[in-house]
């Protein structure tokens, strides 16, 4: 086997990782919400700027800017999931065209 294919592998075996981590992620900020459900703490900027902090510490400046973008993005698909959860399971936060 050449070293490209087993590179690809590795790689492979990065994505798969990546989407086991992605949906636990998701899984556990839902469950997150439900335990606060009105909302009102979805967002906390200290904690996200928290977790940038710690997932850039040591990198150099370009991966700091990659990592950066890349945990900004996760995070505001996080939230949007979070709101998500919060509208669907609050009857009155129905906006009058949505239908029940």
């Amino acid at each position: 086997m050449n070293e490209k294919v087993i590179l690809q592998q590795i790689i492979d075996s990065c994505d798969d990782s990546l989407r086991d981590v992605f949906l636990r992620r998701m899984d556990i900020a839902v469950k997150m919400t439900r335990l606060d459900d009105d909302g009102e703490s979805i967002y906390d900027y200290d904690r996200e700027q928290e977790v940038l902090r710690h997932v850039t510490a040591g990198l150099s400046p370009e991966l700091t800017i990659r990592a950066n973008s890349l945990w900004r993005s996760l995070m505001r698909m996080t939230r949007g999931r979070q709101y998500r959860h919060v509208i669907t399971n609050k009857p009155q936060l129905k906006l009058p065209h949505e239908k029940d």
